[in-house]
């Protein structure tokens, strides 16, 4: 008797350990995906800023050039 109370232990075990495998699998997956959508995200609002960054540098030498002719003109 206490073979096969081993053997239902061990077979409960190993459905357990399974189980958590296959949970550990899904979780791992939609972690990925998580982190794939949060780069994306990233990636868009990195692309966005240096944009606006480029942007401001061309703007900066025309706004000195307006400073300058509005203190020659007043």
């Amino acid at each position: 008797m206490r073979a096969r109370r081993r053997q239902y232990a061990a077979r409960e075990h190993l459905e357990e350990l399974s189980r958590t495998r296959q949970e550990l699998q899904r979780l791992n997956g939609e972690l990925e995906s998580r982190i794939l959508l949060r780069t994306r995200e990233l990636a868009s609002a990195n692309d966005r800023l240096m944009k606006e960054i480029n942007e401001r540098e061309r703007a900066r030498p025309r706004s000195r050039r307006c400073r300058r002719w509005k203190r020659s003109a007043g």
